[in-house]
C-alpha cells in the first residue's frame, strides 16, 4: 500500500475500509473550526491539490493539520506543499477560497473569489480559470476524467460544453449532508486511473443507471465505498 488518499474526518471508517482494500492509506485530515459546522470536515474547502503540488492555508497547517501533512509527505515525499496567508470565513460566499474544479486544461471556479494563491498555482500548471455562477465548484462536479464531468449544476454544464467536456446532468438532492438539505455529487468521492468511488451507496441514487453508463463510457467503473447513505464528505483527493 504506496498511495495516498486525502480524507476529511467525516469519511466513515467502513469507506476508509474499502479504500485500503483498492491499495490506498487513507490519510485523515481535521475540521478545520474557521468554517462552518456542515462543512468544516470538507477538505475541498481548505486544500487543492494540483499535479504533484498542494496548496492549503498557513492558519490550517500551524492550527491543526501538520501531523496530517507529516503523514502524506512522509508517504510521497515528491509533493511540494504550499502554503498561503489567506484566511476563508465561515460564510459563504467567502469560505470557497480553494472550491475549484481541476477538469482537464481547465479549472472551473467563481473566479471572483477564489484564492490568487490557487489561480496562479493553476496557470503555472497550465489550466485555464473558468468562471462560473456555483461557488462551490468543487463540491458540485464529479470528475470521471479529463474530458468528462457529472453535475446537477446547470452553470457548470453549460460552461464545460461550450470547452468540448462530456457532462452528465444529473438531479439534484439524494445526497446526504449533516445540517443542511444535501450536499452535492462532486463531495461524494473521487477519482483515479480506474475507478469513481463514491463514498456511500451509489448505486441507490435515482439517476444511478445514467451515472453507470456514463463511467463506464470513459472506462471506469462507479464503486461504491459502502452501503451506507450516500454522503458528500468534501471529496477524496487520489495522489
Amino acid at each position: 500500500m504506496d498511495r495516498a488518499v486525502l480524507v476529511g474526518a467525516s469519511v466513515s471508517e467502513l469507506c476508509k475500509s474499502s479504500l485500503k482494500r483498492y491499495g490506498y492509506r487513507p490519510i485523515t485530515f481535521p475540521p478545520y473550526r474557521r468554517l462552518s459546522p456542515p462543512v468544516e470536515s470538507h477538505p475541498d474547502l481548505f486544500l487543492f491539490v494540483r499535479g504533484d503540488t498542494l496548496l492549503t492555508f498557513r492558519d490550517y497547517y500551524e492550527s491543526c493539520a501538520a501531523p496530517a501533512f507529516g503523514q502524506l509527505l512522509s508517504l510521497h515525499p515528491e509533493l511540494d506543499l504550499l502554503l498561503t496567508d489567506e484566511l476563508p470565513k465561515e460564510t459563504y460566499p467567502d469560505d470557497i477560497l480553494m472550491n475549484a474544479a481541476p477538469v482537464g486544461a481547465f479549472l472551473f471556479g467563481r473566479l471572483d473569489k477564489l484564492s490568487p494563491a490557487l489561480l496562479a498555482l493553476a496557470r503555472k500548471e497550465g489550466a485555464k480559470p473558468v468562471h462560473v455562477a456555483q461557488g462551490y465548484a468543487r463540491c458540485s462536479v464529479a470528475i470521471v476524467s479529463e474530458n468528462a464531468i457529472i453535475t446537477a449544476d446547470h452553470s457548470i454544464m453549460r460552461a464545460a460544453e461550450k470547452r468540448g467536456i462530456e457532462v452528465l446532468l444529473i438531479r439534484p438532492g439524494h445526497i446526504r449532508l449533516e445540517g443542511v438539505d444535501y450536499g452535492f455529487i462532486g463531495g461524494t468521492g473521487g477519482t483515479d486511473e480506474k475507478n469513481v468511488y463514491f463514498c456511500g451507496d451509489i448505486t441507490a441514487h435515482p439517476d444511478f443507471a445514467a451515472i453507470d453508463a456514463f463511467c463506464k463510457r470513459q472506462g471506469k467503473r462507479p464503486i461504491p465505498l459502502s452501503k451506507e447513505p450516500l454522503t458528500d464528505v468534501g471529496s477524496l483527493f487520489f495522489l
